[in-house]
């Protein structure tokens, strides 16, 4: 009867180990199964300091109406390309701010300088930006022959490329590698500098921006 009943202990403690040693293969399986279903890490492309952003404006901007610190928003108006992979295309939204503004009745020229802060990557990330600031300068001397250049050439055209660079663009004065750009432009009859809704103006990235592939 003692034997008997040995054995049967015995018998249960072994069906006990094998249960589980037989849970912890099918966890580690498990574990192996989610490892493999695991999705690749995202890339990450670096835009390089000194790109160019073209940006149509959603909103008019002017010295007339705004005010310093006051934000604008925009979109993408030519695709960011990055070793042949769009980054960041035609569409994505931009927001941007007056960083300067000077008004006409102010001691000096009339101003307006226009930075890019951030873009919202077509996956919903928040991409902070640097730009150099495009600054719009009021033209006093010779401004019959400015407002025919001015005029003439920004329907749609570029404000803020600079003399050489992409076509179409209003030939402004490079600053300094990242640093802005100067467009000196003809004003109306009150003085004040005004950019229409659906104008494209043109930043120049001063620092890279990491960004996923679009």
């Amino acid at each position: 009867m003692l034997h008997q009943r040995t054995a049967c202990l015995t018998a249960g403690i072994l069906a006990a180990t094998l249960a589980l040693a037989g849970c912890g293969a099918d966890s580690g399986r498990g574990s192996e199964s989610g490892m493999s279903d695991a999705e690749p890490a995202a890339e990450t492309l670096i835009i390089p300091a000194g790109t160019e952003l073209v940006v149509a404006l959603r909103d008019p901007v002017s010295t007339e109406e705004g005010d310093q610190g006051d934000v604008f928003q925009g979109t993408i108006g030519v695709p960011v390309i990055v070793d042949g992979k769009t980054v960041l295309p035609t569409g994505t939204p931009v927001r941007g701010r007056i960083q300067t503004l000077v008004k006409p009745d102010a001691e000096g020229p009339t101003r307006l300088d226009l930075v890019a802060d951030e873009i919202e990557h077509p996956n919903g990330e928040i991409l902070p930006v640097s730009t150099g600031p495009l600054s719009l300068v009021s033209e006093t001397t010779a401004r019959d022959d400015l407002a025919k250049v001015f005029i003439g050439t920004v329907a749609g055209g570029i404000i803020g490329g600079v003399a050489g660079g992409r076509d179409g663009a209003v030939a402004g004065a490079a600053v300094g590698a990242g640093a802005g750009t100067i467009v000196a432009i003809a004003t109306g009859e009150d003085g004040h500098i005004e950019i229409p809704a659906g104008q494209k103006v043109m930043f120049h990235t001063s620092r890279e921006i990491h960004s996923p592939a679009a």
